[in-house]
């Protein structure tokens, strides 16, 4: 009795008021925008993510002689890990301000942001969303490497059996390209050589090359894919 009333005269000596419903309202919806905002955030760089190693191709782990961890974090584009990261512990925070979220430990908690920003950002990647976020981004960050720069670095890497190119000459026995980096390169056709279908050895097509570097200039080939792989193969069957 004796503490209720030292309570009660200060008070009324500091004359201390309640908290007003809207401030707790609005905290509620602060929380909720930055939850839902950064779960949203970060799935986008999930499926950016996941575009990247599309146009990157996992075929080119076997042309590094390293561990496939490293190789697989050179596929990766840094930039957006690091925002899935930022976005994933924004998330958590937001989270953590619901009421009763105090009942989930911190694991499961941000293991579930994880899980949910993985689930909405392979949506976003399969609807096709994540192509055309990542070009609008290019576009408008003007110190931004984009995606496509990305992936001609990738594969402009002769002395580990990668190439990448323009064709601009091309017969049965050899095809001449010009790279990204415009160095002519010829390209040595054997009976090994697998040609996909959808390539057209024509002047003007663009293809990426798995094979090994012979010299300077020449690389042998065992294997011509379209450089714009789905897209390139749509196009074609579009046309036919």
């Amino acid at each position: 009795m004796e503490n209720f009333e030292k309570i009660i005269n200060r008070i009324q000596k500091e004359d201390i008021q309640p908290i007003k419903k809207w401030v707790f309202r609005t905290r509620d919806l602060f929380v909720a925008f930055v939850f839902f905002t950064s779960l949203l955030l970060g799935s986008i760089s999930f499926s950016i993510i996941l575009y990247a190693i599309k146009q990157s191709d996992f075929q080119i782990i076997n042309h590094f002689y390293h561990s496939k961890i490293e190789t697989f974090l050179v596929i990766l584009p840094y930039f957006w890990l690091i925002l899935l990261l930022f976005f994933t512990v924004l998330a958590f925070i937001g989270f953590k301000g619901f009421k009763k979220s105090y009942k989930f430990s911190f694991v499961s908690t941000l293991s579930l942001n994880f899980l949910l920003s993985v689930i909405i950002g392979t949506m976003i990647f399969i609807s096709g969303g994540s192509q055309l976020l990542e070009r609008k981004f290019a576009d408008n960050v003007n110190m931004y490497q984009s995606l496509a720069e990305y992936k001609r670095k990738i594969w402009l890497n002769p002395d580990k059996g990668l190439l990448a190119g323009e064709i601009f000459k091309a017969n049965e026995k050899f095809i001449y390209i010009k790279d990204f980096d415009k160095k002519i390169w010829k390209i040595n056709l054997v009976k090994e050589t697998f040609i996909l279908p959808m390539v057209d050895l024509i002047k003007g097509e663009q293809v990426k090359l798995t094979g090994k570097k012979l010299n300077d200039s020449t690389f042998e080939a065992d294997m011509i894919r379209p450089w714009g792989g789905i897209e390139k193969i749509r196009k074609k069957n579009r046309k036919n």
